[in-house]
């Protein structure tokens, strides 16, 4: 009887770990160590949105982000950007970027708006953060970013796939 009881304790708490785990993983932010980019002398380790599905979804439903952590949208091409935080629940700073140049940022992006964000220049990759990130760190217009090399090999792949959908 005893043994019946303590099995079944053990049984609940590997079901609750399990959620926990499970739970953690859907609102969480999961990133690769070797995907992060460096600006002002801040390393953000970045999660990347390299399709057409990943950037549609991009940070909707992600409950925390650490400070140091991010999301960077990769696209073939320079172009004029739109976003919009349907369904974010963390306000955000949108860093837009070309060839590696920080163009704008739209700071203090409110969650659950349905409003969209307009990109003033063309960009190639777009950073999102958490709000605040971009004065706390005076991050502006016009300074350059580092991306680790692990980020550049899934942007030329992006470059590439696009390329070879072309022809």
């Amino acid at each position: 009887m005893r043994y019946k009881r303590l099995k079944n304790i053990y049984k609940l708490f590997c079901l609750l770990i399990a959620f926990f785990f499970a739970a953690t993983g859907v609102f969480a932010l999961e990133v690769d160590k070797e995907d992060y980019a460096v600006i002002c002398g801040r390393k953000i380790f970045l999660k990347i949105a390299d399709t057409k599905e990943e950037r549609m979804e991009g940070l909707m439903y992600i409950k925390h982000l650490p400070e140091y952590q991010g999301m960077i949208f990769l696209f073939p091409q320079a172009e004029p950007r739109n976003f919009w935080m349907k369904n974010v629940e963390i306000p955000l700073d949108m860093i837009f970027i070309r060839k590696r140049k920080i163009m704008s940022i739209q700071k203090n992006v409110p969650v659950f708006t349905k409003y969209i964000y307009k990109s003033v220049y063309s960009a190639d990759c777009i950073i999102e953060v958490n709000a605040g990130f971009c004065d706390k760190y005076n991050i502006k217009a016009g300074d350059f970013i580092y991306l680790s090399d692990g980020v550049k090999y899934k942007w030329e792949q992006v470059k590439s796939a696009a390329a070879s959908e072309n022809d």
